[in-house]
């Protein structure tokens, strides 16, 4: 069983956007835990995709001292990241364009 998020921001990361990244962590743990109990399949891959590289490496980087104890936990529950390598520049510029609008939109509505 394969379980997963993908995280298509670009960038940089805000500290909410970095707090949804582990919360969607530990949801894919919870996930496991709850369909384990309820069945005998005992197999599951938990995924993290990103599109940037520079976020996921955040998430990984070992000369980084800030979030040691996240990048622990991540690999102590066996949660994979993993970089969608097909997105070209002309996606990330569509993406920022798209969150521009975005912040745009949500000052509309206010």
């Amino acid at each position: 069983v394969i379980v997963g998020e993908i995280y298509s921001g670009i960038d940089m990361l805000n500290p909410a956007q970095k707090k949804k990244i582990i919360t969607d962590c530990f949801k894919l743990v919870y996930i496991e835990k709850c369909l384990t109990e309820k069945s005998l399949n005992k197999n599951f891959e938990k995924i993290i995709v990103f599109v940037d590289d520079k976020i996921k490496a955040l998430f990984i980087d070992e000369k980084d001292k800030n979030n040691s104890w996240v990048k622990n936990a991540i690999k102590s529950f066996g949660i994979e990241l993993l970089l969608a390598e097909t997105i070209t520049e002309e996606d990330k510029e569509k993406l920022r364009k798209t969150k521009i609008n975005q912040k745009e939109g949500m000052k509309i509505s206010k």
